[in-house]
C-alpha cells in the first residue's frame, strides 16, 4: 500500500522557507512607521522618508535577482539543493537586521530577503509539482501561499510586539528548522530522469509514494506504471539533448500554456491584494474604518491566511477552474463596493455611518482572492509546462510578475494622488472581471489530471480512453 506521508512532510518542510519570506514581507509594516520618528530604535536614530521608501520597496528588486539566480540553479544543481540554498539569503537577511546600525543595514537585509523570495516562487512550485500525486497536487501546491500568508501574519505580530534586536532570533530559528529538516528529502524523480539517473529517480519515487524496496503486488504495479509514464515524457539521453532550444517553445500547446500562465500570474498583481497588504494602514485611514489601522491590518492578515487555507481544501475537490472564476468574480465585487464607498466619501458624502464597509470589503476581497486568483497561479503554471522547460519559463514568468508588482507598488501612491483611491480599486475590479471571463473560456481544468491529459486539454483534444497506450513525448 502506498503512503502520501512523505509528500506532505516534504511540502511542510519546504514551505517553512515560505513562512520566513512572509515575515520578510510584513515586518516593515509596524516597524518602519516608528523608525521615521524620534522613537526609532536604530543606533543612528530616525530614518528619512526616502530611506523608508527604499526599505519598503527594495524587496521586489531583490526578488528579480533571485528569479535569475535560482532559475539557473534549479536546472543546474537540482530542485532539492536550490530549495535548500534559500536558507542562506534568509539567514543573512535577518542577521543584518539583528546587527543593524542604520537604514543601510535594513535596505540590504530587505534586498537579500527578496533574493530568497524570488527563488522561493521559482523552486517550490516545481519541487512540489514533481513529487506530488495527481490527486493531491493541488492541495500541496496551494500550501505555498498559505505558508507565505501565515508568515505575513507572524511578521505583523513580531514587528508589533518585539524589537529589531529580538525578533530576528525567532526567524533565524525557523530558518534553521527548515534547513535541518529539508536536508533529508531526496531530489525529485523528474529531475533525476532529466539528468539520466533512472535508478535514483525510481528510488526517489518510491520514497515519496511510501513504498519500501522489497514491496510487491498492486502497489509496485501502480508505481511501475507511474514511473514508465514519467520516462515516456522525458528523454534521458544526455546533457546535449537536455539543453533548452527555441524549438521547445514553437509548438501550439506550449505557446498556449505560456499565454495562460502569464495572464493568471498577472492576476496575482492586478487583483490588488499585494497593494492592500503593503498599504493596509493608509487605506483604512483614508476610508475611515471603524477599527484602528493597526488592528485592521492584523484582521486583514488573519483573513488572508484563512482564505488561502480554505483553498487547500477545495482545490482538489471543486477544481481549479471553478475556484478561479468564483474568486475573481467575488474579488471584483468587493473592490467595486470599496471603490464606491471611497468615491462617495471623496464627493463629500457623509459615510460615517458606513464605517463597517471598508474593512468588510477589504476583508472580503482578501479572503476571496486567496481562495483562487492570488493563490492558484503560482503552482498551476507548473502543471501546464513540460519539465524540460519549466525552470527556464518559471524564471521568466516570475521576473515579469515581480516587475509588475514593483510597478504597482511604485505608482500606487501616484495614482491615488492624481485619480483618487477609488479609481485604483475600480481598476482592480475590472481586471478581476476580465480574469473570470478569461478562465471561463480559455483555461482547462487540471484537477486530478496527469500531465499527458493536461497537454491534451491545452491542445483542445479529448482525453484518451484508458485502453489506449499513452503518448510518448520525445525531447529533441
Amino acid at each position: 500500500m502506498t503512503s502520501r506521508v512523505y509528500q506532505y512532510l516534504a511540502t511542510i518542510s519546504g514551505n517553512i522557507a515560505a513562512i520566513v519570506f512572509g515575515i520578510t514581507v510584513s515586518w516593515v509594516s509596524p516597524v518602519v512607521p516608528i523608525l521615521v520618528t524620534e522613537e526609532s530604535t536604530l543606533p543612528s536614530g530616525m530614518i528619512s522618508k526616502d530611506e523608508a521608501s527604499w526599505i519598503n520597496s527594495v524587496t521586489c528588486l531583490g526578488a528579480i535577482a533571485g528569479n535569475f539566480i535560482f532559475g539557473t540553479l534549479v536546472d543546474r544543481i537540482g530542485r532539492k539543493w536550490s530549495l535548500f540554498l534559500l536558507a542562506i539569503p534568509h539567514a543573512i537577511s535577518f542577521s543584518l537586521i539583528l546587527v543593524a546600525q542604520d537604514a543601510n543595514y535594513l535596505v540590504a537585509a530587505r534586498a537579500i530577503g527578496g533574493i530568497a523570495g524570488g527563488g522561493l516562487f521559482v523552486v517550490v512550485p516545481i519541487y512540489i509539482n514533481e513529487i506530488s500525486e495527481d490527486r493531491i497536487r493541488g492541495r500541496l501546491g496551494a500550501g505555498l501561499i498559505v505558508s507565505d500568508n501565515g508568515g505575513i501574519l507572524i511578521g505583523y505580530v513580531l514587528g508589533s510586539y518585539m524589537t529589531l534586536t529580538t525578533f530576528p532570533y525567532v526567524v533565524l530559528a525557523l530558518t534553521a528548522i527548515f534547513a535541518g529538516t529539508f536536508l533529508f528529502f531526496p531530489e525529485t524523480p523528474y529531475y533525476l530522469l532529466l539528468k539520466n539517473r533512472p535508478a535514483e529517480a525510481e528510488k526517489s519515487l518510491k520514497f515519496f509514494r511510501g513504498i519500501k524496496e522489497d514491496v510487491k503486488g498492486e502497489a509496485l504495479s501502480s508505481l511501475t506504471v507511474e514511473f514508465e509514464k514519467m520516462k515516456s515524457l522525458i528523454s534521458s539521453s544526455g546533457s546535449k539533448e537536455y539543453s533548452v532550444t527555441i524549438k521547445d517553445f514553437t509548438n501550439r500547446t506550449t505557446l498556449k500554456a505560456i499565454f495562460i500562465s502569464l495572464v493568471l500570474l498577472m492576476g496575482t498583481d492586478f487583483c490588488g491584494i499585494f497593494a492592500i497588504v503593503t498599504y493596509t494602514t493608509g487605506i483604512f485611514r483614508e476610508a475611515g474604518s471603524s477599527l484602528s489601522p493597526n488592528t485592521s491590518a492584523i484582521v486583514v492578515a488573519s483573513i488572508q491566511v484563512l482564505g488561502s487555507y480554505v483553498s487547500t481544501w477545495f482545490v482538489d475537490r471543486s477544481g481549479r477552474k471553478a475556484l478561479l472564476i468564483f474568486s475573481a468574480t467575488g474579488t471584483a465585487v468587493c473592490h467595486t463596493a470599496l471603490g464606491a464607498h471611497l468615491f462617495l466619501k471623496a464627493q463629500g458624502v457623509d459615510m460615517s455611518s458606513y464605517g463597517w464597509l471598508p474593512i468588510s470589503a477589504l476583508s472580503g476581497a482578501v479572503f476571496i482572492a486567496n481562495i483562487g486568483v492570488n493563490n492558484l497561479p503560482f503552482f498551476m503554471f507548473a502543471e501546464f509546462l513540460q519539465p524540460k522547460v519549466l525552470g527556464f519559463l518559471a524564471t521568466g514568468f516570475l521576473f515579469i510578475s515581480w516587475i509588475t508588482a514593483f510597478l504597482v507598488l511604485l505608482y500606487y501612491t501616484y495614482f491615488v494622488e492624481n485619480f483618487g483611491m477609488f479609481s485604483c480599486y475600480w481598476f482592480f475590479a475590472a481586471f478581476c472581471f476580465f480574469e473570470a471571463l478569461f478562465v471561463l473560456f480559455f483555461v482547462p481544468e487540471t484537477k486530478g489530471k496527469s500531465f499527458e491529459a493536461i497537454q491534451e486539454a491545452l491542445a483542445g483534444g479529448r482525453r484518451r480512453k484508458p485502453a489506449q497506450p499513452p503518448t510518448v513525448y520525445t525531447i529533441n
